[in-house]
């Protein structure tokens, strides 16, 4: 058909869908997606989540997909899919149905796929009318599960009696069910998921009778979700003939039971059993879940007739495994199995000791005995003691197999073992003394791709193992690094992903060595080297590792995104989680922005506690704004400036706030500079206005051109002292003993009453007196300020103070002085370095005398 044919006949389509939906007033594509998909000439509607109340009217005719889920249907009415001949897929589930009418499906000729689970349909002819799905004829799948979780109940089987084209049904079920007798009508059976996951499934019984009405159906798999079976009778299975894959997990009914129950599956060839989680109940008595914790003989062979390629066995708190009969090759097990699961158990094997009685396994692909949590302790003359030496004794000996401290050994694998997960299995010991400190050679290492040893208490990397080249995935996580040699991974070169997380690695071995020990790892596509307390890498520890896409640095302390790293090319995928970054800087962020332009990049960066201010807004805004993929959309934890624990989408919401808070700063800080600046200048013009020859003098002086300072020894007296008539007894007694008479200090005073010959001038001799003198001390007291000849002194000493001697006069303050009396003139040179307070009975303070004798030599 020529393209422009094509094209009008789907505008045609189109046209007619619309004009279906719109036929009562009422346009359903507005209220649900409608799209038309060419590859099944039908419209796909998807209704999914929108409130409906009911099923809508005027479906497009044409409706091949309907999805009405989770809605607020409460019942399906008569007739509410009339004219639908071509829908095959209808889906009613998580809507609130109770109701299914009479003639709810007619018209449904060609539906395949009903979803009518998680609602609340009861199992009775009310719920279902007995030819409710008389329509249906057609019907290949059936999902009416998680309706109710009533213990006690019977099917309405008749309403099954139509349904003779079904292939697969999944249905809640009772404590005791009885398949009736329209189950015998699903002919076409194939598959019975019973239970689901919203409620538990309520079986407690299962006996040999219960599956009888599908002994016609050609079953073969058979799927029980988390039933509480606490009885299961050994022919349970005997009427499914063509059964392959059996699913059993989270039960109650005890290991060995299920074991038995295979009776009636001998010589099948099996997909899967999973058997995973079904020991005992808790309220068993110890003796009990330990006996069913040991899988002896009588009940291996059950499973041993059987030649099934996947067996799950996980978490079934099993001691010990009889393997005599699995590794035998008369029996069909030896040569089927392909996956084996025993993870999650208390095996008392040793991990590698059960390894290498496993190698018999010709076509052995998968094999998981991790996690092997050992909380039950053998006891001397124990009957578990006795049994486990009687089983291993009776066992091949491979023990020169063992991982061990030799300088070279040898470990023996499954021919074709692709997958082997020994994470955490240390056996009954708890501990492991394993090492790699000497040559290991894997024989049949060729075929394995994933290998798990992670938490195995190995301490020693500085040997090498031979064999695994073409290993793809390595986990080494929770050993002891901090024995590591840089030529360890030389011998894995086809490595893609390497785990080595939590290893104690260490900062300065990666830091020195970091590049040498990725060197020959050219296919490496995964790292985890989280938790190792790195903080820093060196430049070039990736260079050759060209194919690096996906990088875990998590539970470090990087402050910073390694900035090489993100240059690498293939790398896309960088996980910073819980580290000490409290910002990227620009050239970060920039690198980043550089790289997304080529491809998508994730970064994840959460648990990372960011500092939200004016000095880290640009990191936060460039969060929200990068094309940088990041976990959480970009919102983190931070700490603002005022201590609080916040968000970085909150410190957004804020942002024009923070953006005036950090401008008004910067603006503040300027706008104060600029005015001191000011001030400054404006004074210093003032001062230089008023005091030019002043300052011009004290360039001269600091300059050294012919200006002379004055010296103590150019002067007669040391100190004129200044003081009122009546209080001539302190000076010339009490201040002449300890200052001029004692030896220590000898200060030459001028004193009026000594040094002055009455009869003279009084002012001149004052005058004379205090230019004879290097410094002048004024005894300021009351008294002193009411003399008019002591006012004249204290205003010629201040005149004889000069930029060569600022310091002349010295204050000795009297304690009743007040400041309210001190004169006016003394207060515009009043400094008050050169006070000094006294009381008149000072004459045994010599800390007085010598802070005074230290003021008048200075």
């Amino acid at each position: 058909m020529a393209p422009k044919y094509s094209v009008f006949l789907f505008y045609l389509v189109l046209s007619w869908t619309a004009k279906q939906c719109i036929a009562d007033g009422v346009d359903c594509c507005e209220v649900c997606s409608c799209v038309f998909n060419s590859l099944h000439s039908g419209t796909i509607v998807n209704c999914h989540n929108k409130g409906l109340s009911s099923v809508p009217s005027n479906i497009p005719l044409n409706t091949y997909d309907l999805d009405l889920c989770k809605n607020r249907l409460n019942a399906v009415r008569n007739y509410s899919f009339t004219g639908l001949k071509s829908l095959r897929f209808l889906n009613l589930s998580m809507n609130k149905i109770t109701l299914l009418e009479k003639n709810a499906f007619t018209g449904l000729d060609n539906l395949r796929v009903l979803r009518l689970n998680q609602n609340i349909l009861l199992m009775n002819y009310t719920t279902y009318p007995e030819m409710v799905f008389l329509p249906l004829r057609g019907l290949q799948e059936l999902y009416i599960e998680d309706n109710f979780d009533k213990t006690e109940g019977e099917y309405a089987d008749k309403i099954f009696k139509p349904l003779r084209e079904l292939k697969i049904l999944q249905l809640d079920t009772f404590s005791s069910p009885t398949f009736g007798e329209g189950f015998t009508h699903l002919k076409h059976l194939r598959r019975l998921l019973i239970g689901g996951s919203r409620f538990i499934c309520p079986m407690t019984r299962l006996k040999n009778n219960t599956f009888n009405a599908f002994r016609a159906a050609p079953l073969d798999e058979l799927v029980m979700y988390y039933c509480n079976l606490h009885l299961l009778e050994a022919g349970s299975f005997q009427f499914f003939p063509y059964l392959s894959i059996l699913k059993l997990p989270v039960n109650r009914v005890g290991v060995k039971n299920v074991l038995r129950s295979l009776d009636t599956l001998r010589s099948r060839n099996m997909t899967e059993i999973n058997i995973s989680k079904v020991r005992f109940e808790s309220q068993k008595t110890d003796l009990l879940r330990i006996n069913d914790s040991i899988l002896t003989t009588d009940v291996i062979r059950y499973l041993a007739n059987i030649c099934v390629t996947k067996i799950d066995l996980s978490r079934n708190g099993l001691i010990l495994i009889d393997l005599k009969l699995l590794i035998d090759e008369r029996f069909p097990f030896r040569k089927c199995i392909e996956y084996i699961d025993l993870s999650f158990n208390r095996l008392d094997q040793n991990a590698m000791f059960l390894m290498n009685n496993l190698r018999s396994f010709s076509n052995l692909r998968i094999l998981d005995i991790s996690q092997q949590f050992q909380k039950y302790k053998l006891q001397k003359h124990d009957t578990v003691s006795e049994i486990q030496q009687e089983l291993t004794s009776s066992l091949p000996d491979h023990r020169e197999n063992y991982i061990k401290q030799n300088p070279h050994y040898f470990l023996t694998l499954p021919p074709k073992l692709e997958k082997f997960y020994i994470g955490n299995a240390k056996g009954s010991t708890g501990q492991s003394s394993t090492s790699f400190n000497g040559n290991t050679t894997v024989i049949n290492g060729s075929t394995l791709r994933e290998w798990d040893v992670s938490f195995m208490g190995i301490h020693d990397f500085t040997g090498t193992i031979l064999g695994l080249q073409n290993l793809q995935k390595l986990d080494i996580s929770g050993n002891d690094g901090t024995r590591f040699s840089e030529l360890f991974f030389d011998t894995f070169p086809s490595i893609q992903y390497l785990s080595l997380n939590d290893m104690s690695i260490g900062n300065d071995f990666v830091f020195w060595h970091g590049r040498r020990l990725f060197k020959n790892l050219a296919k490496l596509k995964s790292l985890h080297l989280a938790n190792n307390n790195l903080r820093l890498l060196p430049r070039d520890i990736f260079v050759d590792n060209i194919n690096l896409e996906h990088l875990d640095l998590s539970f470090n302390r990087f402050q910073s995104l390694p900035l090489k790293i993100i240059n690498l090319n293939a790398l896309t995928s960088i996980v910073m989680t819980f580290n000490s970054i409290s910002y990227l800087n620009k050239e970060v962020r920039d690198a980043l922005d550089m790289k997304t332009i080529s491809n998508p990049v994730h970064i994840y960066l959460d648990g990372n506690v960011f500092a939200c201010g004016c000095e880290s807004r640009s990191s936060i805004m460039w969060l929200f704004e990068t094309n940088v993929v990041l976990d959480n959309k970009g919102n983190y934890s931070c700490i603002s400036e005022h201590g609080l624990v916040i968000t970085t989408s909150a410190m957004i919401d804020q942002i024009e706030l923070l953006f005036r808070t950090c401008s008004g700063k910067l603006w503040l800080f300027i706008g104060f500079c600029g005015l001191t600046l000011m001030l400054a200048t404006f004074l210093s013009v003032m001062l230089i206005s008023r005091l030019k020859t002043r300052i011009i003098y004290w360039i001269f002086k600091v300059l050294g051109h012919n200006v002379e300072i004055p010296k103590r020894n150019d002067f007669e007296y040391d100190l004129f002292v200044l003081h009122a008539d009546s209080e001539y007894q302190w000076p010339c007694y009490t201040m002449r003993s300890n200052l001029e008479e004692d030896p220590r200090r000898n200060i030459r005073l001028c004193l009026k009453e000594r040094n002055i010959l009455p009869g003279g001038a009084k002012a001149e001799d004052i005058v004379e007196c205090l230019y004879s003198s290097w410094k002048s001390a004024i005894i300021l007291t009351p008294e002193f300020v009411a003399d008019e000849w002591c006012i004249f002194a204290m205003r010629t000493a201040i005149f004889s103070i000069s930029t060569q001697m600022p310091s002349r006069v010295i204050i000795l303050w009297e304690e009743s002085m007040t400041v309210q009396l001190v004169p006016e003139e003394l207060l515009a040179v009043l400094d008050e370095r050169s006070i000094i307070r006294f009381s008149w009975h000072v004459d045994n303070d010599d800390r007085f005398w010598h802070d005074l004798y230290k003021m008048i030599i200075d």
